[in-house]
């Protein structure tokens, strides 16, 4: 059961930058929320995704620096880039009645969501997509760009 104030829940925005932001947002988020163990993990997912993936722009040689265990080295590189190291990414939520509408944007040049059709949990690329898609009441929406997704759950 929803505590009073989350109860109040309408509109709230956070801006992050770091995975560190991400994981506290999502955490904080998800206790607001019914199912927060589930909804926590998605929200941290896509949060990184918007970091990596877009700000970042880290596109499909993600799954190859985690293998050879370069990814933290390639973020840290980013982060300090001219390029990169200003964008925010953000989290918007919003509850209607009984549905809440979770929003992840980023400033990145986006991607092609709809190249991503079977993702799979075992594999790096699209965990977090798959997971949301499983979570959401109404599937994913994505803008045209790629830059923003939208995840809708049952209050």
């Amino acid at each position: 059961m929803p505590t009073l104030a989350a109860r109040r829940l309408r509109n709230a925005r956070f801006e992050f930058q770091t995975r560190d932001e991400a994981a506290a947002i999502a955490e904080y988020v998800a206790t607001l929320l019914p199912e927060s163990v589930r909804v926590e993990l998605v929200l941290t997912e896509l949060m990184i995704n918007a970091i990596e993936h877009g700000n970042l722009e880290i596109k499909g040689a993600k799954a190859e620096l985690v293998r050879r265990g370069e990814l933290e080295a390639e973020v840290a590189r980013r982060r300090s880039d001219p390029i990169y190291r200003d964008r925010i990414a953000w989290l918007e939520v919003a509850r209607i009645d009984n549905q809440v509408t979770l929003t992840i944007g980023d400033e990145g040049s986006g991607f092609d969501w709809r190249e991503i059709t079977q993702p799979s949990p075992t594999t790096p690329s699209g965990r977090g997509l798959l997971l949301a898609r499983l979570m959401s009441s109404s599937g994913l929406c994505f803008n045209a760009a790629g830059n923003i997704v939208i995840v809708r759950v049952e209050w």
